[in-house]
């Protein structure tokens, strides 16, 4: 009785300690509207970001570290196991993207900034075909959310946690794609909530050590006001509030940004955020933007503003079907290589199909490509490259 008195003791200790904040991030002078109270938790004052990423990774932790006694547990090992045999299988096909992009991308990518419209969480992919890039901008409908509040969670239930994130990394494991349906139901998940758990671990399971984790909101002029607080998910959409996280190669020790906010874009979300507007128009010019699995956004006219922009922002533009119609690509403007095969869009949204881009597969040849990356069992790809 007094070995287990002592064992969950020191488990909270060490979880009051680790526990990150919850609470709505706001500065007095930002014009973002305040959302209602949420509970709070105070910020870590040491950078255990990093350390907190490997604990909910599955990965292990400085022997020395304030979370060593926590993956002494049996359950902590067990959910190591589990994402070591799921996350090996995974590399595979991350290591066969790496392969494809070090052929086709050659002399595309060196460091440019790299650009993930309707990203959600999805940071694996995105690395494993821009490594190098100095900065990744990402949003989503999804809120940024918080890490879980592990200082609530009694010793015997932290198994539950490693549940929910396993649940909320199984569709891109197993489907190469987050199921948007899926994200609202588990990101609104009262333990883990939101897209910066997944992308802590994405981070950290990728070979890099997070350097920092910042919550933001988004100024009137579209410039990220750093915050102290963030926003509790509490079932509801925040917009124009955000989270940026620096992480370093183990490799190498080369510091990247990761940026992502959430917001409406669809023509009237962003004639109604000026906030958000102007953040994506202030993007460098020349971006590499990817796009995948975007339930086929742009090929709808409520979605032509954004489509707009990453027109103008993007240097290239490498894409599946569900992406920007093919018509848009003009060829006095982008250069045109096509991967895969293409016949129709995917059954879900089947009201979409692509006739001219049915008609260049028909009309040009088309180079192989037999890794999946969005919907599609037969996987398409479309590199646009703009023309000087």
């Amino acid at each position: 009785m007094r070995n287990h008195s002592l064992r969950t003791s020191r488990f909270v200790a060490v979880a009051m300690v680790a526990a990150l904040l919850v609470l709505a991030c706001q500065k007095k002078k930002s014009a973002v509207p305040e959302p209602a109270a949420a509970p709070c938790i105070p910020r870590l004052s040491w950078n255990a970001e990093d350390e907190l990423a490997r604990f909910i990774s599955g990965m292990p932790v400085d022997s020395a570290g304030t979370l060593a006694p926590l993956i002494r547990g049996a359950a902590w090992r067990r959910y190591r196991s589990v994402t070591d045999s799921n996350w090996s299988v995974f590399q595979k096909h991350l290591d066969r993207i790496r392969e494809w992009a070090g052929s086709e991308l050659k002399g595309l990518v060196t460091d440019r900034e790299v650009f993930y419209p309707f990203s959600g969480p999805d940071f694996a992919f995105i690395h494993a075909l821009f490594p190098d890039a100095g900065r990744y901008t990402f949003f989503g409908l999804e809120p940024v959310g918080k890490i879980f509040d592990i200082l609530n969670v009694p010793p015997d239930s932290i198994e539950s946690i490693f549940g929910a994130v396993n649940r909320d990394l199984d569709d891109v494991l197993n489907l190469t794609f987050f199921k948007t349906k899926n994200m609202r139901t588990e990101l609104a998940d009262r333990t883990v909530q939101g897209t910066l758990p997944l992308l802590m671990v994405f981070i950290a399971r990728t070979g890099n050590h997070i350097t920092s984790v910042k919550p933001f909101a988004v100024d009137t002029s579209g410039s990220i006001a750093f915050c102290d607080t963030f926003v509790a998910v509490q079932g509801k959409r925040i917009f124009n509030r955000g989270v940026e996280i620096r992480f370093q190669k183990s490799d190498t020790g080369r510091v990247q940004t990761l940026v992502f906010f959430s917001a409406d874009v669809s023509n009237g979300g962003l004639q109604a955020n000026r906030n958000a507007r102007k953040l994506l128009e202030k993007l460098s010019e020349g971006q590499a933007t990817y796009i995948k699995a975007a339930s086929y956004l742009m090929h709808q006219r409520y979605f032509s503003m954004i489509r707009e922009i990453v027109l103008s922002k993007s240097g290239f533009v490498l894409e599946d079907d569900s992406g920007i119609p093919y018509r848009f690509f003009e060829p006095s403007k982008w250069t045109m290589t096509l991967y895969g095969g293409y016949s129709k869009p995917y059954e879900l949204f089947k009201e979409y199909p692509d006739a001219e881009l049915k008609k260049a597969y028909a009309a040009k040849t088309a180079k192989p490509l037999s890794i999946r990356f969005g919907y599609q069992v037969e996987p398409n790809l479309q590199l646009a490259v703009k023309k000087q």
